[in-house]
């Protein structure tokens, strides 16, 4: 038996989660405008100048950009009504649909890296009051001038913060573990103007497991780190003051929200990888499968605008308006007529 399957993507395709996909869609495209919103006012606003929230506006665009891939890489596709969207894309651009599959591990990477590094930023914000946010890194490059004179030559000084080579870093880093996938993992092609999906099935069974293993490693890693750079923080601002003023609590909720919105994306990887090896369910429900993965990923995706509104006072303040604020908290009087 060959371990490779070639379909239509048409095939055991319905419309019976379409209800479901625009739901996924209509809430999902409203937190994005409010994360993109968020993305701008980080960056905009003289409130938010602390290296913190460059770190926030870097987790932000993954969460964005993450967001944006699921709707090409495994959503469209279970769904017979819109697969002709998908048919469009391939065709105007060939092998999109087969790298959105593999960016979606990609994304796995750049969310944990992201969302661990703002619990460190915490940890050297208290330990180094000045933070990041004035680091700048300087560098020159040398342009060489196509002349007669061989020693001609333009200096260039370009300056950029600390932010954008680190976010750059993490890019890299997390491209460098695509490279622990066996590839071929699927492929995605025209043919005769139809979508045809190749399925190499070792090797897509070594990618489930592989993300499995990272998932758990990356919650019990977010969890760990969590709660002790809570404590540390605790002990730096007692050592201040007589009261660390509930910074330790606040942290170890920021940190429990996080564990709890990942446990989706760790419960999934870990159950599809049971599935994998096992067939708990049958080929005919892979668009239920698909569903639930999309909830699941919705779950660390989409959380973290909600997250910083319940925690973070000075975003609550930027988002609600004061005259909100008064309507909400003034407790009417009523008044009875006789």
């Amino acid at each position: 038996m060959s371990l490779n399957v070639t379909v239509f993507m048409e095939t055991n395709k319905s419309d019976r989660i379409l209800k479901w996909i625009f739901i996924q869609m209509i809430y999902g495209f409203l937190t994005l405008t409010l994360m993109i919103y968020f993305l701008f006012l980080f960056g905009l606003s003289k409130k938010y100048t602390n290296s913190f929230y460059r770190v926030l506006q870097l987790d932000l665009l993954t969460n964005i950009l993450c967001y944006i891939n699921t709707w090409y890489s495994f959503r469209l596709e279970n769904t017979l009504s819109l697969i002709p969207i998908l048919n469009f894309v391939e065709d105007k651009l060939p092998g999109f649909l087969t790298f959105s599959k593999y960016f979606n591990f990609w994304f796995l990477h750049m969310q944990f890296l992201t969302a661990v590094s703002m619990s460190f930023n915490r940890l050297l914000s208290v330990y180094y009051p000045e933070g990041l946010s004035k680091w700048k890194i300087k560098y020159k490059v040398i342009i060489r001038i196509l002349t007669s004179n061989p020693y001609s030559r333009i200096f260039l000084q370009i300056v950029t913060y600390w932010y954008v080579i680190y976010g750059l870093l993490l890019c890299v880093v997390s491209f460098l573990l695509l490279l622990l996938i066996r590839r071929p993992v699927s492929e995605i092609f025209l043919l005769d103007n139809c979508l045809m999906v190749t399925a190499y099935r070792e090797n897509l069974s070594w990618f489930i497991d592989l993300s499995a293993f990272f998932s758990a490693a990356y919650f019990i890693i977010l969890l760990l780190a969590g709660l002790i750079i809570a404590f540390l923080i605790s002990k730096k601002v007692l050592e201040v003051t007589s009261s660390d003023k509930g910074v330790g609590k606040k942290l170890t909720r920021i940190t429990v929200a996080y564990c709890f919105v990942y446990l989706g994306i760790l419960l999934w990887s870990i159950f599809s990888s049971i599935n994998t090896h096992y067939q708990l369910i049958r080929a005919a429900d892979v668009d239920l499968q698909s569903l639930y993965l999309g909830f699941s990923t919705d779950m660390m995706t989409l959380s973290l605008p909600y997250i910083l509104l319940i925690f973070d006072e000075n975003v609550r303040k930027s988002v609600i308006p004061k005259r909100f604020k008064k309507i909400v908290i003034k407790t009417p009087k009523i008044c009875w007529i006789t």
